[in-house]
Order: C-alpha cells, then structure tokens, then sequence
C-alpha cells in the first residue's frame, strides 16, 4: 500500500540578483561555506611592509601560474572548508606505506587533476632573496630564499576517531617520493613541507583516514636575509564526510522555538543526522514468523544526547528537548514505497501497521523513557516514510504540531542503489507495469522533471509518478543575498562526467543555459562560478547565517552562487546526463 498526498520538491528555477563578488573576502570567525571540488591554492605571502598572511585563494582565469591583475581571489583561511567528494575515497596502498598499512580506507585528495575531485596546490608569493635558503635551523644566503610550511597540530572530531593525515608528492623517474606530513607517529619537527621558493606553485595528495572534521594547524616560517626568523600560524578545515547509511532507526525528535525536527543518531560513530541528511537501510530479513521482508532494530526516545559531530542540524537545535506535560507522538501519515510498513515494540505490541490503512493510532508515543522495537518492511525496495509529530499538554490536548517530517528508508536497497532499483521500486509502489520507469530521459508524470533527475532527486523527496511541484521566484533585489538551493546524493553523483551526474545551469533569458561552475570540463573557477555548501556565501562574511551542524553527510545541501553579477537577474535549474 502507498498513500498519497502532494509535496512540495523545492524550486527548480530561481530568479537572483547578487552583490559582485569581492577580493580580498572579510575575515570570519569559523568556516562559513565548503568547497567540494575544483582547483585552489594555499596561499602564503609575505609582504616586508604588511607581512604574513595565509589562506586560499583560486583565479578567474584558466592559468594558475600567469593569472591576470585582478584575476586572484583571496579568502581567509577560517571561511571556508575543503570537504572530500566521493572520488577521493580509496584503500591504501605503496604509496601511503609510509604512515599506513595496505588495505586501509583512505580519503585522498590527489596531486594531480582528477574530474570531480580536490585539486589543491601550494601558491608561494614572497619577495625574491628576502629569505634566506633552508628550514630548521640551517640556511644559507644561496639562491633566491624559500619558506617552509610545518605542521602544528591537527585538531577536531576527525582525529578524535583516530584519524590520520599524509601528505606527499609522487615520485617519477629518479625523483623519490617526497613526505611532508605523517601523523601516524605522532607530530613533530619531521611534518612539514619544506624550501617553497618564490612564485612556487606545488601539488601534494591529501590523505585522511577517518570520517569527520580536520582542523590542520599549521605554520608558514622561514628566515629573513637580515637573520631574523618569522613566522605565521593559520588552521585550513577539511571535512571527510559521513556516508548517512544506517542500519538502525536511533530516532528522537528535537524542538528548538517552534520547529521540530526529526533525528537519527549513529551511537557507534557519535554522529546525529537531520533527517534530510541519512538514509535508513534494512538488510535483515525478517525475524517475524508472521511478516515476510526485512526488518531493522528502532529506538524512539527523547534524549537528544550530544555528538562529537551534528549533520545538517545546529548543536543547539539538535540537542532542543521537545517537553510536554502530556508526552510526544510521532505519527506515520504517509508511506511511499512497495508493500506495507509495521513497527512493534519488544513485547510485540504494534506502533504502526500499513495494512489497514493509516490514522491517529500509527504512532510512537513517549512521555518518557524509550520505545524499542523493530521496524518490517514487507517488500524489497525503497520506502519514503512521512511522520508529524505532535507535543500534548496535561490534559492530552495537541499544543504543537510539526511540518510533515520525513524518512527515507531501503529495504535491502543500499543508499547508493542504481536507477533501475529505483525505478523498480517506485513501478511496484503505484501498481505500474514492469519498465514504465525505464527509460531515464522519460518523464512519467508530465512535471518537466526528467525521470533521471527525479532519480537524483529522490533525498528531496521528488516522486517520479505524481507531479512534483516547481516554481519561478521574483526577482530579487540588489540589497539582498540570493541563491539557489539544492540536495545533492553523491551515494549517486560521482561529480564527475558521467551519468548519473546532476549539474546546474544558469541563463539571464530562459532561452540559452550554460552549465555553471566545476564539471563538464571547468573544475578551475570554484566559487565565482560554481557551487558552496549551503551553510553560507563566501561574499557576505558579516551575514553569516547559522551553521547547521559541524559536519557533513554524502546527502549535502548545496548553494549556486550568481555567475552573472553584472546582470538584473539569472535563473537557475539542475539539468542530468542520462548516457
């Protein structure tokens, strides 16, 4: 059974007008947006005047090493973080003996250009001969000078989980590999990058071993001509992002002001999840002798205990009690999906059952303590679960009702199933015949969504057969920020070339789009003409929005930044490669 009602997908187009973007950006206390892709530098410059100063910077242009007057763009090394696509993710191998065995999980940024990935570099921009030459405590007034970049410490819920960083260059011909940072056996004067000449512009791979933040402390030094040592410390955020799959439902609900919010905790790992933000997998078939399917163990409480790392939701808001003298509900209102659902407590009372329809009495209730049970799903597939939770006074009254909140779950169906999964599952869910699905570039339900894009879409909630909603905003004025939003499943979207692959677009009259920012050939131009997670905007430091949690998931919110400043107004839309 799947019962229906009308969602609202979000705009697919949107109308904005921006503020140019600015160089050098204003300084920020923490990071405000992240980077998943593209080609950027850590930047070091040393000015005999203004000294020090330490952060990222990409160009207009498409040539690192001869950009243009007005074509780099600085920004503070606190405003943003790098965050670790799905490409980066690898075993262990020759290259990484040096601080890990073979076989490991590792997240590597790599040191040459890959489509879909990190390409970051070290840009050096000091005087020539204003430094001497060497590290340490041994230089010589020979060459032109260098500086060195040491590793202080590394900070963060990251290396809490026992995680580890290496950097390196590849060796090639007689040239050996060269190590710069090794956490592996602690950090001492052996971390660092060492002789970074004037106007250097380097690549090392970034490797890390454990999902979560890295805050990499670091130190840019060298020694004047005239003796003098100086130096200038700075912290680059890295992200390796969580996978949001979760073979358990550790669910709660949290209340900050008037907006609810439903939760999942990883326990294992010390990580909460909005629930945008994870996907709930049930691989275990079904210990009912009574229910044919799979099932997956649930907790229901009201606890909201703090983890090393929030998802998509502020510490604050994730850790908001919801308390009502007369108790909480989560009730199912809607399930998509193939077959039916059911929940049952450990003495085998039933929460929810599908089978005779839903009402009021499909609900968790708790006042306090926990409820504990499984969760069955009947059939193979992929099942959207939407709950309302409801607060009670005293005198079991409802004093406050929750926005639709929803769920998305797979009964032996991974995060990162494929298109005709999905298009099996939805086929089974409304009753259709065998392939009415299968055609990618089709569109079922006549909503100008294309079914691969419905099939990106699906963490938003999009359906393939009932029409999803889209609009056209007003234009926005030049006073004020706007931006485009979106979800992004990269358990689906590799970022690279290859369909499945989701890419917005952008054009000032509905008529002629061009793709925007990384992708398609264009991973240089990060920011100016690309995509942010959607935490902040790198233009507006000073209106910073609040941070929705310290980490990421491979469920993410992006933002799409103006690429056309200059212009009245731009639209917005997401367009699919299907071969």
């Amino acid at each position: 059974m799947q019962i229906y009602c009308n969602k609202n997908l979000g705009a697919l187009f949107a109308s904005a007008l921006l503020s140019p973007i600015l160089a050098p950006l204003a300084v920020a206390s923490s990071p405000s947006f992240d980077l998943l892709r593209g080609h950027t530098e850590i930047q070091m410059e040393y000015d005999e005047e203004a000294g020090w100063w330490a952060g990222v910077s990409y160009t207009l242009s498409t040539s690192f090493d001869n950009p243009g007057v007005n074509d780099v763009i600085r920004i503070e090394a606190d405003a943003l973080e790098f965050v670790l696509p799905p490409l980066t993710r690898q075993v262990s191998g020759s290259a990484t003996d040096f601080f890990l065995p073979a076989g490991v999980p590792i997240w590597r940024i790599p040191q040459g250009f890959v489509e879909g990935t990190q390409f970051l570099g070290l840009r050096v921009l000091i005087p020539n001969n204003a430094f001497l030459t060497g590290s340490g405590d041994s230089y010589t007034p020979i060459g032109n000078g260098n500086i060195n970049l040491r590793l202080l410490s590394m900070t963060g819920s990251g290396p809490d989980r026992g995680g580890l960083l290496g950097t390196w260059q590849d060796g090639s011909g007689f040239a050996p590999r060269k190590i710069g940072f090794d956490t592996s056996d602690g950090i001492d004067a052996d971390d660092e990058i060492t002789i970074l000449r004037p106007g250097a512009h380097t690549h090392y791979n970034w490797a890390f071993t454990q999902p979560g933040v890295y805050e990499v402390n670091m130190e840019v030094y060298g020694r004047l001509f005239d003796g003098t040592d100086t130096s200038y410390p700075f912290t680059m955020t890295f992200q390796v992002p969580h996978e949001g799959a979760l073979s358990e439902m550790e669910a709660s609900l949290s209340l900050d002001g008037d907006d609810w919010a439903l939760l999942c905790r990883d326990s294992s790992v010390s990580v909460t999840y909005a629930e945008q933000h994870c996907y709930l997998h049930a691989t275990t078939p079904s210990s009912n002798p009574t229910i044919t399917g799979f099932e997956m163990p649930f907790t229901f409480d009201l606890n909201n205990p703090p983890t090393s790392d929030t998802v998509g939701i502020s510490v604050v808001s994730a850790t908001s009690l919801p308390t009502f003298d007369g108790g909480v509900s989560l009730t199912l209102v809607k399930h998509v999906g193939p077959g039916e659902v059911m929940a049952m407590d450990l003495s085998s009372t039933t929460l929810v059952d599908t089978r005779d329809g839903l009402d009021a009495s499909d609900s968790w209730f708790i006042s306090n303590g926990q409820r504990t049970g499984k969760l069955y799903f009947t059939e193979q597939g992929i099942h959207h679960l939407f709950f309302v939770a409801t607060g009670f006074d005293a005198g079991n009254s409802p004093v406050s009702v929750s926005r639709q909140l929803l769920m998305r779950c797979g009964a032996n169906v991974s995060a990162g199933h494929s298109y005709l999964e999905w298009a099996d599952s939805y086929e089974r869910a409304y009753g259709l015949s065998a392939g009415a699905l299968s055609d990618p570039a089709g569109n079922f339900d006549g909503d100008a969504i294309s079914n691969q894009l419905e099939y990106l879409l699906d963490v938003a909630g999009a359906d393939p057969v009932t029409f999803d909603e889209s609009s056209v905003s007003g234009k926005i004025s030049r006073e004020r920020i706007g931006h485009f939003s979106f979800m992004r499943d990269l358990h689906k979207d590799s970022l690279s070339d290859e369909a499945p692959a989701l890419f917005p677009s952008f054009s000032q009259d509905l008529e002629s789009w061009e793709i925007i920012g990384a992708g398609r050939g264009r991973n240089g131009l990060p920011i100016a003409l690309g995509e942010v997670g959607s935490d902040g905007l790198p233009f507006r430091l000073h209106e910073r929005p609040v941070i929705t949690g310290n980490a990421r998931s491979l469920f993410m919110k992006r933002d799409i930044l103006n690429p056309a400043s200059d212009q009245d107004s731009s639209f917005f839309r997401l367009e699919t490669v299907t071969e």
